[in-house]
C-alpha cells in the first residue's frame, strides 16, 4: 500500500514553534512529529510514501529517503498547488487506491479497517472522521446512515456550524478521481474537489482513535503530553523524561530549575533558579538563571533570556530573540512589535496602547492584501481628528507595503464606508472607529457593501498574527478620493421627490445629520436634536427619526417602528420598483411571506459564507436600491418618500402601519457554558441547507434562528406574532438547546 504525506504546510498559528521549522518537524514529545505518521503508515502496510513539501522543504527532507522501513520520495511546490494539487503531483505513479495524511497531525487510527469500508461502499474517495467540540477551525461533514457525504463545509463560521462531526484530513482516494484535478493549478480537496464529487458520492468513515491536529499552541500543548502519557496507541516518546516535564535528552536543566508541566525541546540551557509553568521552551534557546516564565508562554528558538528576567502569562517571544538580563516582557516579541489575536466578530478590535497600536495598524493594513494587487479602501472616523487621520495613513501604508492598492477614503461614518467599498469596487474596505478610553474597532466590508466572507477573513488573521507586515512585489502610490460625504448625500437625495410638508426631527448622530441635510435638501423642515430630545418632539407630533450605523427608527405620537417594521413596510410599498431583494439570513421571515404578496422574489445571503453559496444573493445586495434594506439614511428616505404620497397625515401613516402582519423579534445572547455547542447544532439542525446560517426551529405561532456566538454562546432570533410569544418560543429555545424540551 502506498500514501502521500502532506507536508507543507507554514503553520502560522503555531508560530513561534513554525519560524525555522516546518510544521511536521515540529517535536512532539521528543521527535518530529512526521516521525509518528511514518510509524503509523508502516503499522498498517505502507511501504511507500510520497511526502509533498514547500515550506523550509530542506528540514523536512532531512528525514532522508527512508524511516521507519518506508521508503520516501519528496516532491517541492516552487509555487502553492494546494492540497489536491500537491497530492496529483505526487501520486501520479499510483496505480492502486492510496491514503493521504498530513505529516502535522497525531493520530492512531486503524487504517486498515478505514480501507475496508471504502472497499465496501466501492467508494472513489473516502474521508476518516471524528468528532469535535470545536469544529469552527475543521471541514464539517454530515452524512446518512451508511456514511455518504449529504453536506461539507469547510472551516464555517461557528453561524454555520451544523455538526461536530469533521474531516480529519485522512483520505482513502482512487487515481480516478485526480483526474479530475487540474495540472499544475492550485486546487485543494475541500474547497474544489470534494464539491466536485459530493453528488458522486463521497464517503467517511468514523474508526475510533486518537486524532489531534496540532494547528496551534493549545493543541500542540495537549498532544505533547497525550503522546508522553501513552494515551496515543503506537506512538514512542524517547525524549521524554518521567516527571512534571517534557524534555528532550540533549537539553540541560539545572538542578533547582522548577518546571512544571513544561515543554523542553532539543538543545535548550535553563539555568539555576529558573521558575516556568506549562511554557514551551524552543530548540537551542538559553533561560538565564532566576528567570520566572508566566503560564503559557512560548521562547522560540535560538532566544537568549537574559537573566533576572519575567516573562508574562501566554506571551510568546519569536526566534532569534535576544533579551537583556532584568527584561519584563508582558507582551509578544517579534522583532521588538507584540502580536495578538484582535479579531471579533464584527471586525477587529483593541487598544491603542496596547495590542492595536499604530505599528499593528501597518501590519493589517499589509494583511488585507489578499491578493497581488488587491484593493483597500480606508476611512476614519468623522471627528476623530489627528489620530484617526493618523491610524488611516497608518493602515494606507500598510497596504502600499503589501503590494496593494491603497484608496484614502477620507473620513466619515460607517455607512460612508460600505457604500464606498460598493461605488468603487474596493476588494476590501476598512472603516476605523475610535473611542474615548483608546480603544479602536476596525471594521470591513466587501466590494459588494456586505460582510467579508470566512475565508477572506480567515486569511487576513492569519497574515496579522504572523506578527511582521509582508513585503509586496510591488509599491504603488495610494490614490485619494474626496468628497465622498457629499457623494453618499447625493445619493441619498431624490431630486424628483419633494418632501414639503414634513415636520421632522432626526436624533443629532454622525449619521442623523447626513439624514438631516438630505431631507432639508428635499424640501423638508428638520430639527436636529439629543435622544433625550427625541420623545418631547414625538410629543409635539413631529415625525422623529433615529439612525445610527445600519439601524433605524420611527416615532410619530404613539406609534414606534423599529427597523425590522420599517423595512416590512418598505418592502410592502416597492410598487414595482424591486422585482427581487436580497436579506440578511436572519431578518425575519415575515419579510419573504410580504415580499411573495407582491411577487417580488427574495434572496438570503449569509453573515460570513466560506464559500460563495450566496453569491446571487450577494450580487442582488449590491445594487444601490436595495440600500434601503440595510442602509438606515436610504431607508429614512425612501419612508419619507412614501409618507410624502400620503401628504404626510398621521392617520395614514399608522394604517400603514396597521395593516402589515403581526410580528415581533426578539434577540437574546445566552451563555452556555459546556463546549459541546457542535453536538446542540447537530441536534437542532434538520437537514441544514448549503445556503444556511445556524438551525431554524418552527413552532406552531412562530420560529427561532439559533446561531453560535463566534466566542461562545448562542444568540436566539425568535419571532412571533407579539412580544409575548416571541418571548415564549425564545424561552422554550433555550430549553432546546439545554436539551430540557417538554
Amino acid at each position: 500500500m502506498k500514501a502521500v504525506i502532506m507536508a507543507g504546510g507554514h503553520g502560522t498559528r503555531l508560530r513561534p514553534l513554525t519560524c525555522n521549522t516546518p510544521m511536521p518537524m515540529t517535536e512532539i514529545a521528543g521527535e518530529p512529529a512526521m516521525l509518528h505518521i511514518i510509524r503509523l503508515l508502516k503499522k498498517h502496510g505502507v511501504t511507500e510514501a510520497a511526502v509533498t513539501t514547500m515550506y523550509l522543504p530542506e528540514k523536512t527532507e532531512a528525514l532522508g529517503n527512508m524511516a521507519e522501513g518506508v521508503k520516501l520520495t519528496y516532491f517541492r511546490e516552487e509555487k502553492p498547488l494546494g492540497t489536491a494539487g500537491s497530492v496529483k503531483r505526487a501520486c501520479k505513479n499510483f496505480e492502486q487506491d492510496f491514503i493521504v495524511i498530513s505529516g502535522d497531525c497525531i493520530c492512531d487510527f486503524d487504517l486498515e479497517k478505514a480501507m475496508e469500508f471504502h472497499k465496501d461502499r466501492e467508494s472513489k474517495c473516502t474521508i476518516i472522521s471524528t468528532h469535535k467540540k470545536d469544529p469552527s477551525e475543521y471541514g464539517t461533514i454530515l452524512c446518512d446512515s451508511r456514511g455518504k457525504i449529504v453536506r461539507f463545509v469547510e472551516k464555517p463560521d461557528w453561524s454555520q456550524v451544523f455538526s461536530g462531526k469533521v474531516n480529519t484530513g485522512v483520505y482513502i482516494i482512487s487515481p480516478d478521481i485526480m483526474e479530475l484535478v487540474p495540472e499544475n493549478t492550485f486546487f485543494d480537496f475541500s474547497k474544489d474537489l470534494f464539491p466536485l464529487i459530493l453528488e458522486q458520492g463521497i464517503y467517511t468513515c468514523t474508526v475510533g482513535g486518537y486524532w489531534c491536529d496540532i494547528g496551534n499552541i493549545g493543541e500542540y500543548y495537549r498532544c505533547n503530553f497525550d503522546v508522553a502519557q501513552g494515551r496515543v496507541y503506537g506512538t514512542e516518546s524517547t525524549g521524554f523524561v518521567p516527571g512534571a516535564s517534557i524534555v528532550n535528552k540533549s537539553s540541560t536543566v539545572s538542578q533547582d530549575a522548577r518546571l512544571n508541566e513544561c515543554i523542553v525541546h532539543k538543545g535548550v540551557l535553563v539555568e539555576s533558579g529558573v521558575s516556568a509553568d506549562k511554557a514551551i521552551i524552543c530548540a537551542d534557546s538559553k533561560i538565564g538563571e532566576r528567570t520566572v516564565i508566566g503560564r503559557g508562554a512560548v521562547i522560540g528558538e535560538n532566544c537568549i533570556i537574559g537573566k533576572n528576567s519575567v516573562i508574562g502569562t501566554g506571551v510568546r517571544i519569536f526566534s532569534d530573540i535576544i533579551l537583556p538580563p532584568n527584561s519584563n516582557i508582558t507582551r509578544d516579541v517579534v522583532k521588538g512589535n507584540g502580536v495578538e489575536d484582535v479579531f471579533c466578530e464584527s471586525g477587529v478590535c483593541g487598544n491603542l496602547k496596547g495590542n492595536m497600536s499604530p505599528e499593528k495598524c501597518f501590519v493589517l493594513g499589509s494583511s488585507c492584501v489578499i491578493k497581488n494587487g488587491a484593493s483597500v479602501g480606508v476611512m476614519s472616523k468623522e471627528g476623530d481628528g489627528t489620530m484617526g487621520e493618523m491610524l488611516r495613513n497608518c493602515v494606507i501604508n500598510g497596504v502600499v507595503y503589501g503590494g496593494g492598492k491603497a484608496v484614502d477614503f477620507g473620513t466619515g461614518n460607517r455607512l460612508m464606508s460600505a457604500y464606498a467599498s460598493s461605488e468603487y469596487g474596493t476588494d476590501i474596505t476598512l472603516y476605523i472607529h475610535l473611542s474615548d478610553d483608546d480603544g479602536i474597532c476596525i471594521f470591513p466590508v466587501g466590494g459588494d457593501s456586505l460582510s467579508l466572507g470566512g475565508e477572506v477573513r480567515r486569511k487576513i488573521r492569519f497574515a496579522f498574527n504572523g506578527g511582521e507586515a509582508q513585503c509586496g512585489d510591488f509599491c504603488e502610490e495610494p490614490t485619494v478620493i474626496t468628497g465622498i460625504k457629499q457623494h453618499y448625500l447625493n445619493s441619498l437625495v431624490k431630486k424628483n421627490v419633494s418632501l414639503e410638508g414634513l415636520n421632522c426631527a432626526v436624533c443629532d448622530t454622525n449619521e442623523g445629520e447626513i439624514l438631516g441635510t438630505a431631507l432639508k435638501m428635499m424640501g423638508a423642515d428638520v430639527t436636529l436634536c439629543t435622544r433625550e430630545q427625541i420623545k418631547r418632539e414625538t410629543r409635539l407630533g413631529k415625525i422623529c427619526f433615529e439612525v445610527t450605523g445600519e439601524t433605524l427608527n420611527f416615532y410619530i405620537e404613539e406609534l414606534q417602528a423599529d427597523f425590522d417594521h420599517i423595512r416590512a413596510l418598505l418592502i410592502d410599498f416597492c410598487d414595482g420598483e424591486m422585482k427581487r431583494i436580497a436579506l440578511p439570513y436572519s431578518a425575519p421571515l415575515v419579510f419573504e411571506r410580504i415580499a411573495r404578496v407582491h411577487e417580488i422574489e427574495s434572496f438570503r445571503y449569509l453573515s460570513a459564507p466560506v464559500s460563495r453559496v450566496d453569491r446571487k444573493a450577494r450580487s442582488i445586495a449590491s445594487h444601490k436600491e436595495q440600500l434601503i434594506l440595510r442602509d438606515g439614511c436610504f431607508a429614512a428616505v425612501r419612508l419619507c418618500e412614501i409618507f410624502s404620497s400620503m401628504k404626510f397625515e398621521k392617520g395614514k401613516i399608522r394604517s400603514a402601519f396597521a395593516k402589515l402582519p403581526m410580528f415581533f423579534c426578539l434577540v437574546r445572547d445566552i451563555k452556555y457554558n459546556s463546549d459541546d455547542r457542535a453536538q446542540v447544532m447537530e441536534r437542532l439542525s434538520s437537514n441544514p441547507k448549503p445556503d444556511s446560517e445556524g438551525a431554524r426551529i418552527m413552532f406552531e405561532h412562530g420560529n427561532a434562528l439559533v446561531i453560535p456566538g463566534g466566542r461562545g454562546g448562542f444568540r436566539i432570533i425568535s419571532e412571533g406574532l407579539n412580544a409575548e410569544m416571541a418571548q415564549e418560543i425564545s424561552f422554550e429555545t433555550e430549553r432546546k438547546i439545554y436539551g430540557k424540551e417538554e
